[in-house]
């Protein structure tokens, strides 16, 4: 049954209304399931980490980044990465300093 969580997953991170945007617990609790899909994109090419470095939600951010099987390197499809969507914004920049994503 993983679509259910996969739906939730999608519908939490990259709909409009971004219910879970705000509730990094709940996320991680989502992101604990070795069976999600964490690369998935939407219309526009991004991916959940994408967005939350576009947004500015550095604790969503936070729990995403902890993942191993996340492709730091993936493009939207504006060419973006999602260390050049935290760059404009200066809390999730940090956190991606701290991670070790930036050297």
């Amino acid at each position: 049954m993983s679509r259910p969580i996969q739906w939730t997953m999608k519908a939490a991170l990259v709909s409009h209304g971004q219910p879970l945007w705000g509730h990094a617990k709940i996320v991680r609790m989502l992101l604990d399931r070795v069976d999600l899909e964490i690369n998935f994109k939407d219309k526009d090419g991004y991916t959940p980490m994408a967005l939350a470095a576009r947004r500015g939600h550095s604790a969503v951010f936070r729990a995403l980044v902890e993942r191993k099987d996340l492709d730091r390197n993936s493009r939207d499809d504006y060419g973006w990465t999602p260390l050049m969507l935290a760059s404009v914004e200066s809390e999730v920049e940090e956190e991606l300093e701290s991670s070790g994503w930036m050297d």
